[in-house]
């Protein structure tokens, strides 16, 4: 009889044993250690307290695509953060993607859930971070938030290669490790957060009014808003940027949110056009001006052209007709009081307009938001050079064929066709890469590619 006893006892506690690993079982769920070679790391950081439930790298060697469906479902890296601190704790996640990695971010799928879920996404839409790593070739912020006091909070890291991405055998590594820090960390700025920051920011810049563009710039106006664009204005000193030792002047940000460049160096120099007796020889993309800037994007840029993006230029050929006269669109603007316009007006022309390109020239319009004027010389603005320039601008057609033009006193007015004056070619490059330098002259602006 007391053997049986013995017995009951025991059953009862394998039962209370199993009933208990059941349920933390069902409570942690999403903790999916399915590994059974783990290597469970606790970190004290502060009063915060990181249990790394495997080693810190996340390597994916020789991967098969995986759908996005079954990627939720791999081997998760699994961390549990808790904030034994009597106040709240930023805690940030990140990813560092080793140089040894031959597989691109931008092939990689990265997938968090647990007490938090965020949706896949590529490795390389993540916040890039600061680097002074030699052995890292990417720092990327994964995941950035708050935790109470006396709380904790469970992650899930999963990867997997992309099922749409091609690969070569050569071509078929990502190694990482990944981290939970209280330290915040330097996030790195985007050509877009960079200029913006370094002008004010963009409360203070939307708060610049300027009431009457008929008045010259002769004063470093910054950065102001105009429209849904952001243009430099006035006497600036500090929108020098530097790409393929070529030094360009910064205009502004786009609508779209693209940097817009243009390179100001007075041994380019060109004709509009040969002939000028017909209309048609305002035409942008029939033009030597149109040949020339191509040529020189080619022997100049090709080597950063998938950093410049492709943009509509416009060539404003809207207008009206007073007897033999035409006058176009950015002259009637701007040459009886002035009303610059980014949009192209319309047109029934069958030259002019809107042409998209990697290379083109500044419009009259963008001369008068920079500083510029019709009525008055300006030499203390950015865009004085002391050289006659073309714009994109056709401004009448009179007897012969007038495009608009910068003078060597910084004043707008016209030429004929079949003058030869500077070019300063414009482009336009993704705002979402990353920049250094402070925009001076001695220190301008340089695409940060590292």
């Amino acid at each position: 009889m007391p053997v049986k006893k013995k017995y009951r006892k025991v059953l009862i506690l394998i039962i209370l044993l199993l009933g208990f690993t059941l349920s933390l079982q069902l409570s942690y769920s999403f903790w999916q250690i399915e590994s059974k070679d783990t290597n469970l790391g606790v970190v004290e950081d502060e009063c915060v307290t990181i249990i790394y439930s495997d080693d810190l790298d996340f390597n994916l060697v020789k991967p098969q695509a995986i759908k996005d469906d079954d990627g939720p479902r791999t081997i998760p890296k699994s961390i549990a953060i808790t904030n034994n601190c009597s106040y709240s704790k930023t805690i940030e996640v990140g990813l560092n993607v080793l140089k040894k990695s031959s597989l691109s971010s931008d092939k990689i799928k990265v997938y968090i859930n647990g007490d938090v879920t965020h949706q896949a996404d590529y490795v390389s839409n993540y916040q890039l971070l600061m680097n002074n790593d030699p052995d890292i070739l990417e720092k990327r912020l994964l995941y950035k938030f708050d935790i109470e006091p006396n709380s904790i909070i469970r992650l899930n890291i999963r990867m997997w290669l992309d099922e749409y991405a091609t690969i070569s055998n050569d071509k078929n590594s990502f190694y990482t490790n990944y981290y939970v820090t209280t330290n915040p960390t330097v996030i790195k700025p985007t050509i877009y957060e960079k200029i913006m920051e370094d002008n004010g920011g963009l409360e203070f810049i939307n708060n610049k009014v300027v009431t009457d563009y008929n008045i010259i710039s002769t004063v470093n106006d910054g950065l102001i808003r105009f429209d849904n664009a952001y243009y430099f204005r006035g006497n600036v000193v500090n929108n020098y940027m530097k790409i393929n030792n070529l030094l360009f002047r910064i205009l502004g940000f786009n609508p779209d949110g693209s940097l817009r460049l243009i390179y100001i160096n007075d041994t380019l120099e060109s004709n509009y056009n040969d002939n000028r007796n017909k209309e048609e020889y305002l035409d942008f993309k029939t033009s030597n001006v149109f040949n020339y800037l191509n040529d020189w994007y080619n022997n100049n840029l090709l080597d950063y052209d998938k950093y410049i993006i492709s943009y509509d230029f416009c060539s404003d050929t809207s207008y009206e007709k007073y007897y033999n006269k035409i006058n176009y669109g950015s002259y009637l603007r701007l040459f009886n009081g002035a009303t610059p316009s980014l949009s192209c007006g319309e047109t029934d022309k069958e030259y002019g307009g809107i042409i998209n390109s990697k290379v083109g020239l500044i419009t009259m319009d963008e001369v008068v938001i920079a500083g510029g004027s019709s009525g008055e010389d300006n030499q203390s603005y950015y865009l004085y050079t002391g050289n006659p320039y073309y714009t994109m601008s056709p401004n009448n057609y009179y007897y012969g064929a007038n495009m608009g033009i910068v003078n060597e006193y910084g004043k707008l007015t016209e030429t004929r066709v079949t003058n030869t004056l500077s070019i300063y070619p414009v482009i336009n490059i993704d705002s979402s890469l990353f920049i250094k330098g402070n925009g001076t002259i001695d220190n301008p602006y340089e695409l940060d590619l590292e």
